[in-house]
C-alpha cells in the first residue's frame, strides 16, 4: 500500500464506515511499526554475526556442528563452511633464490580479469544441485562410464611413443565472477578465452584444470559449473583437491596442529573430515552423472615442505591418500576418476624421491610430476631423475601436472616449452599452472600461456590441442 492511499483513506467522510476504515488502518499502522522493528532488529543481529565470523575466520570443518559420523548423503547435509582466507600460493620451488622479482599487471598489454571469493560459503547438496541447471542429459550409466574411461586410458597410453612425441597442452584456472572482486587469481575468462582469441578460435587448449577445493578459495559450486562446461565440450578435466587443514581450518599451507590419525578411521576429527570430503565427492558425482571423465588429483607435491601433507611420515600420507581413495572410489562409488599422483620435481637433495610416498599402483592410474622450470630455446625445462619416475609409473600414464617459469620477473615463450617435450617422450599431458598474486596488490606471478608469450604454442608439431582429440572420448555410449 502506498502512502498516497493511506492518506485518502484517512480523509474520507466520518461514517460507520468510515471508523471502521481507520479503525483497520490504525490497527495496521501499528502491526507495521513492529514489523519494522522487528526487520530492524534482525538486520542488526546478522550484521554483528558477520562481523564476528569475519574477525574468527576459520573454517568449521574442525567444529562441532556438522553432524552425522558416516559416508552417507546425511553426513554433509550440516553445511561445512569454508573460511575467509587471502589466497596465496606458498609453492617455494625456487632451488636456493627467494622469490623477490614479480610483473606488475598494469605493463600487461592485454585484459586481464580475476576473481577472489571473499564471502564465507556454506556448501550443500542443494546449492550444488542449482549449479547444474535444467538442460543436461539424463544420468550416464555406470557401464558408459566405465567404458569411456578405458577409451581415456588407452588413447593416453597410446601417446607414450617415442617417434611422435606429442603431449596434450592443458590450463589450469579459476571460475571468473564478474561480482566477486578480483584480485588474486586468473580467471578462465583470460586463461582460456582470451588464449582462444589469441588463436583467432582455431585452437583451444585441450586439458582443463579446475580447483574443486581450496586452492582459489572458490564456492564448490562454481567448481562444478567449470566441470560441466568444459567436460561437455571436449575437453579432458582435471581437479585437483587441496584439502583445508582440518585441525586450525587454516588453508591447505597452513601447516599448524598436524596430527593425521585424527582424521583417519576412530580418529576424533573423522566425522567433519568425511563431511568434508562429501562436499567433493558430491561435485563428482554431478560430474559422473552427465559422463564426464575426472581426472582427480590430491595431496599433491608431499615431498616439498610447504602444504600441511608435506614432509609426513610415509605410513601417514600413504594411509591418508589410500583413504581419501576409498572414500571416492568405495563409500561413495564414484566411478568416473582416474587418479593422479604427483610429486614435486626433486629438484636438489632436499625433496623426497618420487617412490617414497607412492601409496600403490591399485591407488593410482597415473603418475605426475610438477615442474617450475624456465625455459629457453638453448636451455629446456628439466624434468630431474625422470628415468625414475618413468620407473614408478610403469605401464601408467606419465603426465606433467602443472608446469610454469620458475622466475617471477620475466615473461617467457611456451614454445619452448613445447620443444622441450620432445625430451620426454612417455609423457603424455601437461597443463600450464595459473596466474595468481600474492596479496591481490596488482603484482602478478604469470605462469599461464596467456600470461607469458603463447605465439604458436598450439599450433606446435608436439603439441595435441582440442580439437585433434578423438570424439569417441567424450561419447556416451557403449
Amino acid at each position: 500500500m502506498t502512502r498516497t492511499s493511506i492518506s485518502y483513506i484517512s480523509n474520507r467522510p466520518t461514517s460507520r464506515r468510515g471508523a471502521c476504515q481507520r479503525f483497520l488502518f490504525a490497527t495496521a499502522s501499528s502491526l507495521f511499526a513492529v514489523h519494522s522493528l522487528l526487520v530492524l532488529l534482525l538486520v542488526s543481529a546478522t550484521c554483528i554475526l558477520s562481523i564476528a565470523e569475519e574477525q574468527v575466520g576459520v573454517a568449521t570443518i574442525g567444529g562441532a556442528n556438522v553432524v552425522g559420523g558416516d559416508s552417507s548423503p546425511a553426513a554433509f547435509e550440516g553445511a561445512v563452511s569454508l573460511s575467509k582466507s587471502k589466497y596465496h600460493h606458498g609453492h617455494n620451488h625456487s632451488h636456493a633464490t627467494p622469490r623477490s622479482h614479480r610483473v606488475n599487471r598494469s605493463l600487461q598489454p592485454f585484459h586481464h580479469q580475476h576473481y577472489m571469493n571473499t564471502t564465507s560459503t556454506a556448501v550443500t547438496p542443494a546449492k550444488l544441485k542449482s549449479a547444474v541447471g535444467a538442460n543436461l542429459s539424463a544420468v550416464v550409466s555406470d557401464q558408459v562410464i566405465q567404458r569411456k574411461k578405458v577409451r581415456l586410458r588407452q588413447y593416453l597410453k597410446s601417446l607414450r611413443n617415442k617417434q611422435t612425441k606429442r603431449v596434450i597442452l592443458g590450463q589450469q584456472g579459476n571460475h571468473e565472477d564478474t561480482d566477486l572482486s578480483s584480485s588474486y587469481a586468473s580467471g578462465f575468462d583470460f586463461v582460456y578465452d582470451e588464449l582462444a582469441d589469441f588463436f583467432n578460435n582455431e585452437r583451444h587448449v585441450g586439458y582443463i584444470g579446475v580447483d574443486i577445493g581450496e586452492l582459489g578459495y572458490s564456492p564448490t559450486e562454481f567448481a562444478l559449473q567449470d566441470i560441466l562446461r568444459f567436460g561437455l565440450s571436449g575437453h579432458i578435466v582435471t581437479a585437483v583437491f587441496c584439502p583445508r587443514n582440518p585441525w586450525t581450518g587454516g588453508d591447505s599451507w597452513d601447516r599448524r596442529d598436524v596430527n593425521i590419525t585424527d582424521i583417519l578411521p576412530r580418529g576424533s576429527r573423522r566425522p567433519q573430515w568425511l563431511a568434508y570430503l562429501n562436499t567433493i565427492a558430491d561435485v563428482l558425482q554431478e560430474a559422473s552423472n552427465q559422463g564426464i571423465i575426472v581426472l582427480i588429483r590430491y595431496l599433491q607435491e608431499m615431498n616439498g615442505d610447504w602444504f600441511w601433507w608435506c614432509n609426513l611420515s610415509k605410513a601417514h600420507f600413504k594411509a591418508l591418500y589410500r583413504d581419501i581413495h576409498r572414500h571416492f572410489t568405495n563409500r561413495r562409488g564414484l566411478k568416473n576418476l582416474l587418479h593422479i599422483y604427483s610429486p614435486n620435481n626433486k629438484y636438489d637433495t632436499s625433496v623426497k624421491p618420487y617412490r617414497f610416498y607412492f601409496p600403490g599402483k591399485r591407488f593410482v592410474d597415473i603418475v605426475g610430476v610438477d615442474v617450475y622450470e624456465d625455459c629457453f630455446d638453448d636451455k629446456p625445462f628439466e624434468i630431474y631423475e625422470y628415468s625414475s619416475l618413468v620407473s614408478l609409473a610403469g605401464n601408467k600414464p606419465v603426465i606433467i601436472a602443472e608446469i610454469g617459469p620458475q622466475s617471477e620477473d620475466t615473461l617467457f615463450w611456451y614454445w619452448n616449452y613445447a620443444d622441450a617435450f620432445g625430451l620426454y617422450p612417455e609423457v603424455v599431458m601437461a597443463l600450464a599452472w595459473n596466474d595468481w598474486s600474492y596479496e591481490g596488490d596488482g603484482n602478478w606471478i604469470m605462469k599461464s600461456i596467456r600470461g607469458n608469450h603463447p605465439d604458436g604454442v598450439l599450433w606446435h608439431e608436439t603439441v595435441i590441442a582440442k580439437e585433434e582429440l578423438p570424439a569417441s572420448l567424450f561419447a556416451n555410449t557403449l
